[in-house]
C-alpha cells in the first residue's frame, strides 16, 4: 500500500461504509435504473410520452451522465465533480422524493399537468442519481474491491453479497416504482450527509487517470461482459416460457439470478479475479457460450453470472468517461434484452422481429470473442508498458473553492435542464392540461372483433353471455367488388340483419387493397396499399357500400392499423391523403354517418405511432367524429397513458372527439 493510499480519508476512516454506498452506487446505476427505466418505458405508466419524440426525454439523463465524464477527463473538472458529491446525493433524494409523491398522489384520470411533464421530472431525478453514483465512483475509486488486504477482500464480499440480495429483492418489484423510489430516497440523502462529513472545506481526494492502455483494457473488458450478458438475454427469448402477463414472466427473469449456475459464475469470476486467471475464465466462458446448446437454461445462467460479476470488477476500475459509457451501453442492453423477452411469445409465434434477433445473436456470437481478443491484446500492452514506467499514485489532491464547486453544480443542472427544456418547446407545446372528462354511463361496452360471421343463434347465445353488444368486422374491399365489373353490394346484408335480429351493433371497416381491380402497376401487385392514382377506385367501394348500408351500420372505421407494415406498405403521407377523402366521402354519402379511425397501435410503452399526430397535422381527421386506438397491454394501469395520449393528441390540434 502507497503512503497517499494509507493516508488517504476514503482508506483509512469509514472504508466499510463507503465501500457499502459504493456497491450500491455501482448497482444502482448498472442494475436497478436500467430495470426501472425499462419498466416506466415499457408500460408508460406512472409516466407518459405524448408522441416518440418527446420519449427521448428519457434519453437524457445517460447523455448527461456520459457528457460529464467526458469533461472529467479534466483534472479540475474531476475534482469539482467529487467536491459536489453531496449536492448531487441531495438533489437526487429530493427529485426521487418528488416523483414519489407524484406517484403516491396522481389522479390518472385528471391530470393536473400536461401529461409528459412528469416524464421531464423522473428523468431529471434520474440524472442527478446517475451523476451522484458517478462522484461516489471517483471519490471512492481509489479503494476498489480488487484491494489485497485480508479485511478489505472480507467487506468486499459482504457489501457483494448484501448487493446481491438487495438487487434482486428490489428488481423483482420493478413493476412497482415506489419500491425503487423509496430506497433511492434513503441512499441519496445518507450518502449525502456521509459525503459532507468529515471533509475541509476546499480540499478533495479522488483517484489519478490510469494510462490511456489501462484505461482502454477496463473499457473493453466491460463491453466484453456486456456483450455476454446481451447475447444470453437473447438466448433468454427462445428458452423462456411464453405465457402469462409481463408480471408473472418477469419473476421467472429473476429465478435466473437465483440459480445455481448463475452463482457459480459470479464464483469463477471472482476466483479468476483473486488468482490473477481471468484470461483463462473468460476463454472458458467464451467457449461455453459458443458450443453449449442455445435452446439449454444452464448456460443463461452461468453466463449472466460470470457477465454481471465481470462488469462489476471492470467497471469499478475505470476512469469517469468510460464508467459512463458502460453505464449507457448496459442500459442498452437490458432494455433490449427484457423487451425481447416480454414479446418473446409475439417474436416466437407471429416471427415479428424474428429475424432481427437471429441476426442480432449470430452477429453477438462474433463480437465477443473479438472483444476478448481485443482485451488480450491492451493486456499485452500493458504488461510491457508496466516493466517500463512507474504505476501511478491510486489517490491525489485538490484544492476547489466554493465559487468553483458553485460553478460546477450550475454547469451540471444546466447540462440536465437544457436539453430536456429543448425537447419540452420542439415536441411538447404547446402544453395542454386536461380536465377530467364527464362521466358517462356505456351500458354494456363489450365489443369483440370478427364475430358473427356463422350468423347461427347458437354463436349470437354465445355473444350475449359474453356481454358481447358491438362487433368490429371488415367490410373488405374484395369481397363487395371480387373484378372489375362486378358489384356484390348485398354480400354482407345477411350479416348485418343477423346482428339487427340479435340486438348486436355493428362497426365495419372500410378497408384493405384489391388487387384485382386496382389498376397502378405499383399497387396491382402489391399486398397492403393502394397507390395515390387508384384511390378514386377505392372512394367509389365506399360511396357505394356506405349508401347500401347507412344506418344499419353504428360506425365506419377507416382502415386498420396503418402504422404496421402488415395493415399498410405505402408511406404515412400517402394513407393520411387516403383516409382524409375516405372520411370525406362517407360524409357526402350519408352526413349523419359516426366515423372513427383511423386506428394505430399503442406501440410499446412510450414508444407511441407517430402517426396519432400525424393524422391530426395532415387533416385527416377533419371529418372524423372519434380518433380509435389499439391498445395491446395487459395491465389495466397503463391503459390511463394511452387514453391521454390520445385526448392529448386532440385536444393540442383542436379536435372535439
Amino acid at each position: 500500500m502507497s503512503s497517499a493510499e494509507a493516508n488517504s480519508p476514503s482508506c483509512s476512516t469509514g472504508a466499510t461504509p463507503d465501500l457499502v454506498a459504493r456497491a450500491f452506487g455501482w448497482g444502482e446505476v448498472f442494475v436497478l435504473i436500467p430495470l426501472h427505466a425499462f419498466w416506466v418505458l415499457y408500460k408508460s405508466t406512472p409516466f407518459v410520452a405524448e408522441n416518440m419524440s418527446s420519449a427521448f426525454v428519457a434519453v437524457v439523463p445517460l447523455g448527461a451522465m456520459v457528457v460529464v465524464g467526458l469533461l472529467a477527463r479534466l483534472r479540475v473538472v474531476r475534482a469539482a465533480i467529487v467536491g459536489i458529491e453531496w449536492a448531487l446525493h441531495l438533489s437526487a433524494a429530493a427529485c426521487m422524493a418528488m416523483v414519489l409523491l407524484y406517484v403516491a398522489l396522481r389522479d390518472p384520470f385528471n391530470p393536473v399537468v400536461p401529461i409528459t411533464w412528469p416524464l421531464c421530472l423522473w428523468s431529471v431525478a434520474i440524472a442527478f442519481a446517475l451523476l451522484a453514483d458517478l462522484a461516489l465512483h471517483e471519490r471512492t475509486r481509489a479503494s476498489g474491491f480488487d484491494a489485497p488486504q485480508r479485511k478489505r477482500r472480507l467487506r468486499a464480499v459482504a457489501a457483494a453479497i448484501a448487493l446481491w440480495v438487495a438487487l434482486v429483492w428490489l428488481a423483482a418489484g420493478m413493476t412497482w416504482t415506489p419500491y425503487f423510489l423509496t430506497v433511492s430516497v434513503v441512499f441519496h440523502a445518507v450518502v449525502a450527509t456521509a459525503a459532507r462529513r468529515g471533509r475541509g472545506p476546499d480540499e478533495v481526494h479522488m483517484a489519478t487517470r490510469h494510462p490511456l492502455w489501462q484505461s482502454a483494457a477496463t473499457f473493453v473488458e466491460a463491453l466484453f461482459a456486456v456483450a455476454l450478458m446481451l447475447t444470453v438475454l437473447l438466448r433468454f427469448v427462445f428458452v423462456c416460457h411464453m405465457t402469462g402477463t409481463a408480471e408473472l414472466k418477469y419473476f421467472q427473469f429473476i429465478d435466473v439470478a437465483l440459480a445455481p449456475w448463475f452463482v457459480a459464475g459470479a464464483a469463477l469470476a471472482l476466483l479468476a479475479s483473486r488468482l490473477r486467471a481471468a484470461f483463462l475464465a473468460h476463454a472458458v466462458i467464451v467457449a461455453v457460450l459458443l458450443l453449449s446448446d442455445e435452446l439449454a437454461v444452464w448456460p443463461v445462467a452461468l453466463i449472466m453470472g460470470y457477465g454481471l460479476s465481470t462488469l462489476l470488477l471492470a467497471s469499478t476500475r475505470e476512469g469517469a468517461l468510460a464508467y459512463s459509457a458502460s453505464a449507457a451501453v448496459t442500459t442498452a442492453i437490458w432494455i433490449l434484452g427484457l423487451l425481447g423477452f416480454m414479446l418473446a411469445g409475439v417474436i416466437i409465434v407471429f416471427e415479428v422481429g424474428l429475424d432481427f434477433v437471429k441476426g442480432l445473436m449470430a452477429n453477438m456470437r462474433v463480437v465477443t470473442p473479438g472483444l476478448y481478443a481485443a482485451w488480450l491484446v491492451l493486456v499485452g500492452v500493458g504488461v510491457w508498458h508496466s516493466k517500463r514506467q512507474a504505476a501511478p499514485e491510486p489517490e491525489e489532491s485538490m484544492l476547489i473553492s466554493p465559487s468553483a464547486r458553485g460553478l460546477a453544480y450550475a454547469a451540471i443542472c444546466m447540462a440536465i435542464l437544457a436539453p430536456i427544456a429543448c425537447l419540452i418547446l420542439t415536441t411538447m407545446w404547446p402544453a395542454v392540461w386536461l380536465e377530467r372528462p364527464p362521466r358517462v354511463e356505456v351500458g354494456e361496452p363489450a365489443g369483440i372483433c370478427h364475430a358473427g360471421y356463422s350468423r347461427s343463434d347458437e354463436e349470437y347465445a354465445i355473444l350475449d353471455e359474453l356481454g358481447v353488444r358491438l362487433m368490429r368486422v371488415d367490410f373488405h374491399w374484395r369481397r363487395i367488388q371480387p373484378t372489375p365489373d362486378t358489384w356484390r353490394l348485398d354480400h354482407f346484408d345477411g350479416y348485418l340483419d343477423a346482428a339487427h335480429r340479435h340486438n348486436v351493433k355493428v362497426l365495419a371497416l372500410l378497408c384493405f387493397d384489391n388487387n384485382a381491380v386496382e389498376q397502378s402497376p405499383s399497387g396491382s401487385k402489391r399486398g397492403m396499399y393502394i397507390a395515390p392514382e387508384d384511390v378514386p377506385l377505392f372512394l367509389e367501394y365506399v360511396r357505394r357500400t356506405v349508401g347500401r348500408c347507412k344506418d344499419r351500420v353504428y360506425a365506419w372505421e377507416i382502415w386498420n392499423e396503418p402504422d404496421m407494415p402488415r395493415f399498410w406498405t405505402g408511406t404515412a403521407e400517402e394513407f393520411y391523403e387516403l383516409a382524409r377523402r375516405t372520411a370525406e366521402t362517407v360524409r357526402q354519402v350519408y352526413p349523419e354517418a359516426r366515423i372513427l379511425g383511423s386506428a394505430m397501435t399503442s406501440g410499446i410503452g412510450v414508444g407511441s405511432a407517430e402517426e396519432v399526430e400525424g393524422l391530426h397535422t395532415s387533416g385527416a381527421l377533419k371529418d372524423v367524429d372519434h380518433p380509435t386506438m389499439h391498445t395491446y397491454l395487459s395491465d389495466p394501469r397503463a391503459y390511463y397513458g394511452e387514453f391521454l395520449r390520445v385526448r392529448n393528441a386532440a385536444a393540442k390540434h383542436g379536435h372535439p372527439g
